[in-house]
């Protein structure tokens, strides 16, 4: 009896347990609205540091549209005597807003306090995506250093969660080629030569 439940027992103990874990892991999905009801996201793209250039900002605010999600962007490279500003007008399809939804949407959230990953000193990163979907807003945001900024915290409603994974950066890079950071780099070598 008992070698049957070995034999039959745990691999069905395995397949359940592997099958809770796969549904907990699309419960958060559902935490996200639909791409169609999403009618404006507001990025915050900041950078603190001891560098000349320094502080560095991009922000961005798109409505929907149309086919669109349009907007501006507003740059800033460094500060007071040094300041070099630009304003621009930005178009993002909204065929890139949906893939930037569909790896955004795809992130495991998990319930909890954020905390960010800061290893060293004078690098200090804030990146903040606000986004209006009918009655909802959702803020994913994110001040940890090192590639893809993992971890990143989310507020749905009243609830925090974190997000293990640079699936955020990921969805962003999606929108980088509308949002005109060109015209950020431009500001930034005329920064560093006067």
């Amino acid at each position: 009896m008992l070698r049957n439940f070995a034999f039959i027992g745990i691999p069905t103990l395995i397949l359940s347990v592997c099958g809770w874990m796969q549904n907990a892991s699309d419960a958060p999905k559902t935490l996200f609205p639909p791409v169609s009801e999403v009618e404006s996201i507001t990025i915050s793209d900041e950078w603190r540091g001891l560098s000349p250039i320094a502080p560095l900002s991009a922000n961005f605010y798109l409505d929907r549209s149309g086919d669109y999600f349009t907007g501006t962007a507003d740059f800033s490279v460094g500060s007071y005597s040094t300041l070099h500003e630009a304003h621009e007008s930005v178009a993002v399809p909204v065929d890139a807003v949906k893939l930037f939804w569909e790896i955004l949407s795809d992130a495991r959230l998990e319930p909890g306090t954020y905390t960010p990953k800061i290893e060293w000193t004078d690098d200090y990163p804030s990146i903040n995506i606000r986004i209006r979907a009918g009655e909802q807003t959702l803020i994913i945001y994110s001040l940890s250093q090192g590639e893809g900024h993992v971890p990143w915290g989310a507020t749905i409603g009243d609830q925090s969660y974190v997000i293990h994974s640079d699936a955020p950066m990921r969805a962003l890079d999606m929108l980088r080629p509308f949002l005109k950071y060109d015209v950020q780099d431009t500001l930034i070598q005329q920064a560093q030569n006067p």
